[in-house]
C-alpha cells in the first residue's frame, strides 16, 4: 500500500497562491513548489550544490567521476543540523511527538531571513515532492510528522538559509529512511509493468545481479590490453587499476574479472558507489571457470577512507590471497612480512556491502568494518564466503591482532552459510601463535542487529565467535575452537548450534581452554536446542554453558536474564564432577529448564542415545580436517550440501535423538 503524505505547509502555501509559488526569485537559485507539492530547484550558476530535478523531466544524471570537493560557497555559516539529529528514521513507527529535530540557527533573525528545509532522495536522484518546510524565526524544530513524507532509502535533508530571497548558506544531513513505501514509477528495480528486475537467486542459491540499462560492464583479463575499452569480453582491459578507472560512481556498473585468471595487486583506495540496493556496483566474474585469483602485494583488495561515503557495493566470486604472507608461496619473505595487511579495510560511512562466494586467505585481518564514533556502516551481508588462515605475529609491536572479521559500529550485519576456519594463528609461520586476542569472528559491542547463521566456524585461535553486542546465532557448527562463542548486551537467541571439541590454545598452563557457550551481562538471552559435545581442552573448570559475572570491560545492561532450555551436553567434564551448566553471577536471573546432561557432564545418569559413539570425525565422512579442506576448496557457484554446517549438525543431532531445527 503506497503512502500518501503532503506536508501541511505545502497545502497552506498552495491554497494561498493558487498555482506555482516561487519561493526564491533570484538570478542565482530559485526554488519552486507547484500546487501538487512538486519541488523544482534551479541553480544555473552551480553556486549552491543543491541537487535538482525540473518538474516531470529526467532526474539529474549520476556523477561520472570521483565526487568533487564541495563548493566553498555558500558555507554552512549560521545554519547546521544539531548534534543528535537522527541518521535513521523508521516511518512505520509511531513518532515521538516530543522528539526534538533541531536545526541550529541564530537566535535573532533579520527581517529578510528565512529557512527552507527540503529533501533529496539519493535512490531516486530527485528532490522529494511534497517535502518543503519554511521557518521565519528561531527556534527551528522540524515537526516529526513531516518525516512521514520521506521515501525509503538514502535521503539528504537540506536546510537553506536565505537573506532577501537569496540562498547564502546551507547545511546537509544524510539519513536512511526505513518502513516507507516506494513509488513503483520511480523505483529502478521495476519495469513499467511492475515486474521485479532486481537481484535473483539461481537454482543453487547464488545471487544474479542484473545490469541497469544505464550502467555498463567493464571486463578485465590477465591477457587484456589497457588500451581497450573493456566494454565486452572480446576487448578486456588488463589491470585492476584500469578497470577501476572505467567504472563510474552512482550508475551500478559491473567490474568483471575473467574466470580462472590471476591478477596481481588490488584496487587500492575505493570511492565508487552503486546506484541502489537492487543495482549495486558489482565486482564479479565473467566466463566459465573457477574464481579469478587476486594475489595482493601488501595493500589488500581495497580500502575506504574514514569520513567518506561509499554505498551499494557487491563483491562476488573472487579469490583473494595475501601472497606475501603465505609461507607456501614464492613471494613470501620471512623478514618482509606485511603483518598488518587487511583483505578489505572499510572505514567509510555507507549502506549495503554484500560479499558472496568469495575466498579470503592469509591476511592479518580478512575483513575490517570500522566506523568512527558518530557514524555507522549499515547493512553488511557476508554470504557463502570462505575466510581462512588469518594470522599475525604474536608480538603486538610487529603484528597486532588477527581475525577472520573485525566489526565495529555496524548496524545490520548478516553472516550466512560461510566458512571461518583456522583464523588468528598460523602453525607454519614464525610468530603465528594462538593467543587470547585472536578469533574467527570478532564483533564489537557497538554493533547492532547481528545475525550469524548456518556457518562453519572452526579452529579459531581463541573464540569461534565473539558476539559482544548480542544478536542471533543459529544453526552453526562450532568445532575445535578454544572457546565456542560468547554473547552480551542486547536480547539474543543462541539456538540449534553444535559446539564440539573445544580445545586448548596452547599446551602451557595459561593456554588451557575448552569452553562452549558463554554469556556476559545481557538483557535477555535465550539459549535453547543446542548440542554441546566432547570437550577436549584441559581447563577443568570450563563449562559447556556458562553465565558469567560482570567483567571490568563489559557494558552495563538493564537486568541480566538468561533462559537455558532443551540443550544437550555430552562428554563435557568439570572438576569434581560438577555440573557443566554453570551460573557464576548470582545476581543473574537464570531459568534452567529441561536440559539433558550425561553423567560425565554432571548429569545424574546417561541418557539413551541412538548412537552414542557418533563423533565429529564420523559425521564428516571419517576425517573432519579432510572435510574442512574440501569445504575450503569449494568451486565458484557450486553448493554441495554435504559440505555445509547443516550436514554435520543433522548427523550429530540425530545420533542423540534431537532435531537440528
Amino acid at each position: 500500500m503506497s503512502r500518501v503524505f503532503v506536508c501541511p505547509w505545502v497545502w497552506g502555501l498552495a491554497l494561498m497562491l493558487l498555482g506555482v509559488l516561487t519561493l526564491i526569485a533570484t538570478a542565482k537559485v530559485t526554488i519552486e513548489v507547484d500546487d501538487g507539492g512538486r519541488v523544482t530547484v534551479t541553480d544555473p550558476d552551480q553556486r549552491v550544490t543543491v541537487r535538482s530535478t525540473a518538474g516531470d523531466g529526467p532526474a539529474a544524471p549520476p556523477p561520472t567521476s570521483e565526487p568533487s570537493e564541495p563548493d566553498p560557497t555558500p558555507s554552512a555559516g549560521p545554519v547546521s543540523f544539531a548534534p543528535g539529529f537522527p541518521d535513521l528514521w523508521d516511518v512505520s513507527l509511531e513518532p515521538d511527538q516530543e522528539q526534538a529535530l533541531s536545526i541550529a540557527t541564530p537566535q535573532s533573525w533579520p527581517d529578510d531571513a528565512d529557512l527552507l528545509v527540503l529533501a533529496w532522495s539519493e535512490d531516486r536522484r530527485a528532490m522529494v515532492d511534497g517535502f518543503v518546510v519554511r521557518f521565519h524565526a528561531s527556534p527551528v524544530q522540524l515537526p516529526v510528522g513531516v518525516m512521514a513524507g520521506l521515501p525509503a532509502g538514502r535521503v539528504e535533508l537540506q536546510a537553506l538559509w536565505r537573506r532577501d530571497g537569496q540562498v547564502v548558506a546551507m547545511a546537509r544531513h544524510a539519513l536512511v529512511v526505513e518502513g516507507a513505501d516506494r513509488d513503483a514509477s520511480s523505483d529502478p528495480g521495476q519495469d513499467a509493468g511492475g515486474a521485479d528486475l532486481g537481484p535473483q537467486r539461481d537454482d543453487d542459491g547464488f545471487t544474479d545481479w542484473p545490469l541497469h540499462p544505464e550502467a555498463r560492464a567493464i571486463h578485465v583479463a590477465s591477457a587484456g590490453d589497457d588500451r581497450s575499452h573493456g566494454l565486452d569480453a572480446d576487448h578486456p582491459v588488463r589491470t585492476l587499476a584500469r578497470a577501476k578507472q572505467l567504472v563510474r560512481n552512482g550508475y551500478g556498473d559491473h567490474l568483471l574479472l575473467r574466470a580462472s585468471d590471476t591478477f596481481h595487486g588490488g584496487f587500492g583506495h575505493w570511492t565508487r558507489s552503486g546506484r541502489d540496493r537492487q543495482f549495486p556496483l558489482v565486482v564479479g566474474v565473467y566466463g566459465q571457470g573457477d574464481r579469478p585469483t587476486i594475489l595482493t602485494d601488501g595493500g589488500g583488495l581495497l580500502h575506504t577512507t574514514a569520513g567518506s561515503r561509499v554505498d551499494f557495493l557487491a563483491i562476488q566470486g573472487l579469490r583473494v590471497v595475501a601472497a606475501r604472507r603465505d609461507p607456501d608461496r614464492a613471494d613470501f619473505r620471512p623478514n618482509q612480512v606485511p603483518y598488518r595487511e587487511k583483505g578489505i579495510g572499510w572505514y567509510a560511512n555507507g549502506t549495503f556491502l554484500h560479499l558472496e562466494d568469495c575466498v579470503f586467505d592469509r591476511f592479518g585481518l580478512h575483513l575490517v568494518l570500522q566506523n568512527g564514533r558518530d557514524n555507522m556502516l549499515r547493512d553488511v551481508v557476508l554470504r557463502r564466503s570462505i575466510f581462512t588462515d588469518a594470522w599475525s605475529h604474536w608480538d603486538g609491536d610487529r603484528g597486532g591482532h588477527s581475525a577472520g572479521i573485525y566489526a565495529q559500529r555496524v548496524n545490520g550485519l548478516t553472516v550466512d552459510e560461510c566458512v571461518f576456519d583456522h583464523n588468528g594463528w598460523a602453525d607454519d609461520a614464525d610468530g603465528g601463535l594462538r593467543t587470547k586476542f585472536n578469533h574467527n569472528l570478532y564483533i564489537q559491542h557497538d554493533c547492532k542487529n547481528v545475525s550469524v547463521t548456518d556457518s562453519v566456524i572452526a579452529r579459531g585461535a581463541s573464540y569461534g565467535l565473539q558476539l559482544r553486542p548480542g544478536g542471533r546465532a543459529t544453526g552453526n557448527l562450532f568445532a575445535r575452537n578454544a572457546l565456542g562463542m560468547y554473547l552480551a548486551l542486547a536480547p539474543s537467541v543462541v539456538a540449534h548450534n553444535v559446539v564440539t571439541e573445544s580445545d586448548n590454545m596452547t599446551d602451557k598452563p595459561d593456554g588451557r581452554r575448552g569452553y562452549g557457550i558463554e554469556t556476559w551481562p545481557v538483557e535477555h538471552a535465550l539459549i535453547e536446542h543446542n548440542l554441546l559435545l566432547t570437550k577436549t581442552g584441559d581447563a577443568s573448570w570450563a563449562g559447556a554453558i556458562e553465565i558469567t559475572e560482570f567483567g571490568s570491560w563489559s557494558e552495563p545492561v538493564n537486568g541480566y536474564r538468561v533462559t537455558v532450555r532443551h540443550n544437550t551436553v555430552v562428554g563435557w567434564p568439570r572438576e569434581h564432577g560438577k555440573r557443566s551448566i554453570v551460573v557464576r553471577d548470582r545476581n543473574a536471573d537464570v531459568s534452567d529448564e529441561q536440559n539433558v546432561l550425561d553423567a560425565v557432564s554432571g548429569g545424574e545418569r546417561d541418557p539413551r542415545f541412538v548412537d552414542a559413539a557418533m563423533t565429529l570425525d564420523r559425521a564428516a565422512d571419517g576425517n573432519f580436517e579432510a572435510w574442512l579442506d574440501r569445504s575450503r576448496r569449494r568451486p565458484r557457484r557450486t553448493w554441495e550440501t554435504g559440505l555445509t554446517a547443516q550436514h554435520i549438525n543433522d548427523q550429530l543431532f540425530a545420533a542423540y535423538r534431537l532435531r537440528s531445527r
